[in-house]
């Protein structure tokens, strides 16, 4: 957009040139009668001569030129900028966005317009008369919206290497600190810890860190509100830093309480996922759900994963050494999540655990006689890529017609049937859609 001004010298211009024209502000001509006269005298020819050679242009030109320079300007703009009408003929609401300058992407004043139509119908004996009645409202006010970025990394750790000093995931996993900061916190599941708490403590002692621990019961039972309380009274005592990562050392039950507590501690610190189960390392690792089941005191039954958050971890360390310290039910529970995934998503994975599902289970996925090395590896790389890619697009749940949930309808009526619940494992509700699917295809 450009603007001339017309400078003129009183001394050598007259009233006549200057007549119907717009007066200038007093400051101005004060502006101008500060300069020295060699300046006035230098900028009035300079205009005069421009003047002279320009041809004069019509009102309808100068129209047709302001026109001219408002479009290229428009289409110079930033389409960020531009408004936005959304349109919802069910509600028969009309939005207008208006984008804040200093915030166009995210904020918006808006302008809201709803149409509602009422019909009456009154009968009579006579005649029957139908009015309809048209409401339009208005409102105004503001639009918030951000995207909440999430990003985190499912690692695979080189088999039994986690807690060896020479390997720094672990540590490298839980941030960069200032010099000087010498300790960190670490969530452990009660059963772990029996197993492995002397290793995890000696992995940070060898790398000059004091580890803080909060050990909690991982079962299925223990997954309660005061499982989270007890956690953040230790994060509390700890003192945790908004932006330091804690680890979590356990199995599902253990991250979800973890997972809980990171999202509530401070309104959101990031935390480390470490998985200790099979099951944990192809399903509770990869998402980004946790939550805890809730007895409510009015009706009091309690409810399955009732309060809860979707929120990411910072990072997962998945070693799949785990899983030889854990017994043959819990591993053919896990065997029972990979299985579902084999059907409803891939038949090379149904044909692996065919083959070789019953010698893993007995090996506890180490090394046997009758499987070829590599495909317990594969097994739990083909499982871990499967669950990312039907959880990845949908991590809010905004679908709920989600397959590697298949299945678990049934499950609910397994239970609804059966009275020892600690029975009813994942490999029981995986029998029942696996019956289901061959039945009815």
């Amino acid at each position: 957009m450009y603007i001339n001004y017309l400078l003129f010298d009183r001394n050598r211009v007259s009233d006549k040139d200057v007549e119907g024209s717009k007066t200038l502000p007093l400051s101005v001509m004060e502006t101008w009668e500060s300069l020295p006269e060699s300046v006035r005298s230098h900028l009035v020819n300079s205009e005069l001569s421009r003047s002279e050679s320009a041809p004069s242009l019509e009102a309808s030109s100068l129209s047709l030129a302001s026109s001219r320079i408002s479009s290229a300007s428009s289409s110079n703009s930033d389409d960020s900028l531009e408004e936005k009408v959304e349109i919802d003929k069910a509600s028969g609401t009309t939005v207008t966005l208006r984008p804040i300058e200093r915030a166009p992407k995210n904020v918006f004043a808006f302008t809201k317009k709803v149409e509602h139509e009422t019909t009456k119908v009154e009968k009579s004996a006579a005649s029957t008369v139908t009015t309809t009645e048209k409401v339009v409202t208005m409102a105004k006010g503001w639009r918030n919206i951000y995207t909440l970025p999430i990003s985190y990394d499912v690692n695979m750790i080189p088999h039994g290497t986690i807690l060896d000093a020479s390997n720094p995931q672990l540590l490298h996993s839980t941030g960069v600190h200032p010099e000087g900061y010498n300790r960190r916190f670490a969530c452990i599941d009660e059963e772990v810890d029996k197993i492995y708490g002397q290793q995890i403590r000696q992995y940070f002692v060898d790398n000059g860190i004091e580890l803080t621990t909060c050990i909690l019961k991982g079962g299925e039972a223990d997954k309660r509100k005061a499982a989270v309380d007890e956690l953040l009274d230790e994060l509390c005592a700890y003192k945790l830093r908004r932006r330091e990562p804690f680890l979590a050392i356990g199995g599902g039950v253990l991250l979800d309480i973890a997972g809980m507590g990171a999202c509530l501690y401070r309104r959101g610190v990031p935390f480390v996922r470490v998985p200790t189960t099979l099951l944990a390392i192809v399903d509770a690792s990869v998402g980004v759900k946790n939550g805890v089941d809730y007895h409510c005191c009015i009706t009091d039954d309690t409810y399955k994963n009732r309060v809860g958050s979707f929120y990411a971890p910072s990072s997962c360390l998945l070693d799949t050494a785990f899983i030889a310290s854990q017994d043959t039910r819990n591993i053919a529970n896990g065997v029972g999540e990979i299985m579902k995934l084999a059907l409803v998503r891939s038949s090379d994975l149904f044909e692996l655990l065919e083959a070789h599902g019953a010698a893993l289970i007995e090996s506890r996925f180490g090394p046997n006689d009758t499987t070829p090395q590599g495909v317990a590896d594969r097994i739990i790389d083909y499982s871990i890529q499967i669950m990312l890619e039907e959880l990845g697009p949908n991590l809010w749940e905004f679908k709920l017609d989600r397959c590697v949930d298949y299945g678990k309808f049934y499950f609910l009526l397994f239970l609804f049937q059966k009275t020892h619940v600690q029975k009813n494992l994942h490999l029981r509700f995986i029998t029942i859609v696996r019956t289901y699917i061959f039945q009815t295809s």
